[in-house]
């Protein structure tokens, strides 16, 4: 189960060891370090006493410490993910319609019949999406080059 988080920085901190206030569930805890792999908002808020703007982390998410240092997995992908799905797909479907012509039209030229030339188009136009979009997402995860 995932909980809300809060970092602050410890302004009363004189070690190295305590730097970071980790917050959740009305719990603190001072760390010297705090690792966050997601999605995290940063939002200020202004301090009436120090009459100040006071930052602070926010996220959803599970924690793990190693000692003095919090590692926290939150529950949300970065905005990139997400967008590279609905690019995948959008991807999949403009280049299976150039596909598509480029296999009726060629199949037309070969064959000179309307019917074959669809058939082959229409086949192709049902199983290569899948094939490509499985393709895309492979090389999306697993092959690694810089961009």
């Amino acid at each position: 189960m995932s909980n809300r988080y809060y970092v602050r920085y410890n302004t009363k901190s004189v070690d190295t060891y305590d730097k970071w206030r980790l917050i959740s569930k009305n719990n603190e805890m001072l760390v010297r370090d705090v690792y966050v792999d997601g999605i995290k908002l940063t939002y200020g808020v202004w301090s009436e006493r120090e009459e100040k703007i006071k930052y602070h982390i926010k996220f959803d998410g599970d924690m793990k410490l190693f000692g003095d240092i919090a590692m926290i997995t939150t529950n949300k992908k970065e905005p990139k993910e997400r967008n590279a799905l609905k690019r995948h797909i959008l991807k999949t479907i403009s280049y299976r319609i150039l596909g598509t012509i480029t296999t009726f039209s060629v199949s037309y030229v070969l064959t000179g019949s309307v019917k074959i030339a669809s058939t082959l188009g229409v086949t192709e136009l049902l199983i290569k999406p899948i094939v490509y979009f499985l393709h895309e997402r492979v090389w999306y995860k697993f092959v690694k080059f810089k961009k």
